[in-house]
């Protein structure tokens, strides 16, 4: 009956214990089986073949049966039955139920497959995203991690200094003192003889070494109050810079046969409140920085941006680059790669100098590719107010009475 309606992958097996035994190599995609059976019971087959298969693979089982009786149709639906046709059976109703359960079927294993599709695509993006939240997680650990050590040890060579600091200026004091006074000797030590010129160039070279660590003691107190603070436009303050320092990059390019170019990305920014000197003296170090890093030339370029609350300051060089050992040394004082040509205090101050403007600098930097130095900076409180100025309270007025047409009091 079956053959004579297209069907062609068809299995006809009337020994149910053989059934059993070739029913995982068949692979069927639905059973007919009858309920009475002499060699087994088809509730017991039915049982078996639940027992070997998953529910996800389980093909639907359809039962004929001349067994009528609602206990057998029980019987038969509870043991996992999907239909319960009775004997002599029509071969249409037959047809129509085995068409509708392939149809159920096959619509039945695409879900699965799609859920299992599902699955794993979740599975994998799951794993990805936990991935990139744990790098992402490491990498900001790394960087909070460099942070704190940078300011423990800067906090270390900070009172390291300070103590170095405290007794050079005992040692210092004296020095200048007696030079002094012994200039205020012009009976032993007359205008321009040889004595005084010494003596001079002694209280000179101990000034300059006063100054020297005066400078010391300051080049990283992110605790200190600063004072004479002023509106700074720091594309004011960039431009004051590169005129200072023009003849020396100017040179280095002459001296090298090759030329230094700067490029300015200046867009229009707020006033930042600090103290101008500081930050010039900031500036001027990192160009000479780049101007030293670019001995065959290359380009030196400045970049600002306004942000919300704050300015962002970007200076970078084509030159040699760092390698990440110097990098996380370069702030440190007395760290240089110039040789006895750098003192290793120019990054260590411009690092405190930012400090106490309530603002960070950071560097990127690659060998042989260049430096970037990132500067951000709080916008001042004034400038803030002039972006967004407080709204003006209206006075409340009292409700006035009003008048009918008639000119009475209307209450």
């Amino acid at each position: 009956m079956l053959k004579r309606t297209g069907y062609a992958a068809i299995t006809a097996i009337t020994d149910p214990t053989v059934a059993l035994k070739r029913f995982p190599q068949l692979k069927c995609d639905i059973v007919l089986l009858d309920l009475t059976m002499e060699q087994l019971p088809g509730i017991e087959v039915l049982k078996r073949i639940n027992e070997i298969t998953e529910p996800r693979s389980r093909p639907p089982v359809v039962i004929l049966t001349g067994d009528t009786t609602m206990e057998a149709k029980h019987e038969a639906l509870a043991a996992g039955a999907t239909a319960f046709l009775m004997k002599p059976v029509d071969l249409i109703e037959v047809i129509l139920r085995i068409e509708n359960l392939l149809t159920t079927r096959d619509l039945y294993q695409r879900c699965q497959l799609y859920s299992e599709g599902l699955e794993r695509l979740l599975d994998r993006r799951t794993v990805e995203l936990q991935t990139a939240d744990l790098e992402k997680a490491i990498a900001g650990l790394r960087e909070t991690q460099q942070q704190v050590i940078q300011q423990e040890r800067m906090r270390a060579l900070d009172t390291m200094a300070a103590g170095i600091a405290h007794d050079l200026n005992n040692g210092l004091s004296i020095i200048l003192g007696y030079g002094q006074m012994l200039l205020m000797d012009s009976k032993n030590f007359p205008a321009e003889s040889e004595v005084r010129d010494k003596l001079e160039k002694i209280i000179m070279a101990g000034t300059d070494n006063a100054t020297l660590v005066k400078r010391l003691t300051a080049f990283h107190r992110p605790s200190d109050t600063l004072e004479n603070l002023e509106p700074v436009d720091l594309n004011q303050m960039i431009e004051e810079a590169l005129s200072l320092t023009t003849s020396r990059w100017q040179r280095q390019g002459d001296n090298s046969t090759a030329t230094i170019s700067v490029e300015k990305d200046l867009r229009k920014i707020p006033v930042i409140a600090g103290v101008a000197a500081e930050l010039r003296e900031v500036l001027t170090n990192l160009i000479f920085n780049a101007t030293d890093a670019m001995p065959a030339g290359g380009r030196l370029r400045f970049r600002t941006r306004g942000e919300i609350g704050r300015v962002r300051l970007e200076i970078s060089d084509t030159g040699v680059g760092m390698t990440p050992e110097t990098m996380h040394k370069c702030f440190e004082p007395f760290f240089s790669t110039k040789g006895e040509g750098g003192s290793g205090l120019g990054l260590a101050m411009s690092y405190g100098i930012i400090r106490r403007h309530d603002g960070t600098i950071t560097i990127e930097s690659r060998l042989n590719e260049g430096t970037i130095f990132t500067i951000l900076l709080p916008i001042s409180k004034e400038a803030l107010l002039q972006v967004n100025p407080p709204r003006p309270r209206r006075a409340r007025t009292r409700a006035r009475p009003k008048r009918t047409l008639a000119g009475s009091m209307a209450r």
